[in-house]
């Protein structure tokens, strides 16, 4: 019996645990994909650009909005918002990315004010904190 009941907690364990990955691996997906373009900058460093990517592909799948297509810095539009950002944030602390993603064609986003199965460009702003962590600040389609 106790050889029983251990086989079966072992048996649920590792159902549990393959769930879970194979739902990690799908939402990871998500933002894998994602074509990443990066335009030379002179405020911020490949590095820098590189982790700000990184802070908006996690925020992406925590908003679980769909599939991210594109993220691109373009140096030139930056250069044109820099004072705006650098007088709300800080010099040389907020980046502008763009993002190109589609939604699910099953999803309901109504409340979000997003149509299932379409894609949308998008405009993220993201801050650095005084730790050098990025964050986003906020994002609305373009």
């Amino acid at each position: 019996m106790k050889k029983l009941i251990a086989l079966c907690a072992c048996l649920l364990l590792v159902f549990t645990v393959g769930e879970s990955a194979h739902l990690l691996i799908k939402r990871s997906a998500r933002v894998s994909g994602a074509a990443v373009t990066l335009e030379t900058s002179a405020e911020f460093s490949e590095r820098d650009l590189m982790r700000a990517v990184k802070a908006l592909k996690r925020r992406f799948l925590k908003e679980d909005t769909g599939v991210l297509e594109s993220v691109t810095f373009s140096a030139e539009e930056n250069a044109e918002r820099e004072r705006a950002l650098d007088a709300q944030y800080g010099e040389g602390q907020a980046v502008i990315l763009r993002a190109d993603f589609t939604t699910d064609p099953a999803a309901g986003f109504a409340l979000r004010g997003l149509e299932p199965a379409t894609e949308y460009r998008t405009e993220w702003v993201l801050v650095r904190s005084a730790a050098g962590r990025w964050h986003v600040a906020g994002w609305a389609p373009r």
